[in-house]
């Protein structure tokens, strides 16, 4: 299977964080390792060798849902699988909440324990675990809000709504806040910087 990696030199993969870093930033934080700069670090790695990869765009002409189909994502290497759904777990869950991840992003929620466990990521992986049981427990009326939020898009609001209700995981978005979300943007991006072949060819 060919790998749809971007061109870029070792030289130039390395020099990321030193470009994509705000001076003012990097005057604070010359290690470039606070949560400030890992996030700037992140979100230039998926901008660079997820989302504007020309090779990528090319794959995405058989797969008309691009990075939302799974068939799709069977051609990434395991880096580029990793970055893109740890990248959409953390941006779900900080804006929402768990609950909004398994709401937006169904076809994730079983690739997600897979990354994190490739990350070391144990602890986080438990408290996972634990969620999803609990959606697992309610599967049917979370599939039920899923069919009233799909069936009528004018009252799109209230099956989410409940779905908060219904799963009750608070406690696992509080221990994310806390704890898990800045170990884990720290190794994802360290993942990157010493997977330089799973996403360049230079």
């Amino acid at each position: 299977m060919m790998p749809y990696l971007i061109q870029m030199s070792d030289a130039a993969f390395a020099d990321i964080p030193n470009k994509v870093v705000p001076r003012t930033v990097r005057l604070k934080d010359p290690t470039l390792t606070s949560d400030e700069a890992t996030g700037w670090i992140l979100d230039c790695y998926c901008e660079k060798l997820l989302y504007k990869n020309a090779k990528l765009e090319e794959l995405f002409r058989q797969f008309p849902g691009r990075f939302d189909d799974p068939g799709c994502r069977n051609w990434f290497t395991q880096g580029q699988r990793i970055l893109y759904v740890l990248n959409a777990f953390d941006g779900e869950v900080k804006n929402g909440g768990l609950t909004q991840f398994f709401w937006n992003c169904p076809d994730l929620i079983l690739e997600a324990p897979e990354a994190l466990e490739s990350l070391g990521e144990n602890g986080l992986v438990s408290a996972y675990d634990k969620a999803l049981k609990g959606l697992v427990s309610n599967k049917d009326e979370w599939i039920e809000l899923r069919k009233k939020w799909n069936n009528n898009p004018g009252n799109s609001w209230e099956p989410f709504q409940k779905s908060y209700d219904l799963l009750d995981l608070e406690w696992f978005d509080d221990a994310y806040f806390k704890t898990y979300g800045p170990s884990l943007l720290t190794r994802l991006v360290n993942y990157v910087k010493s997977h330089t072949h799973e996403f360049i060819e230079s």
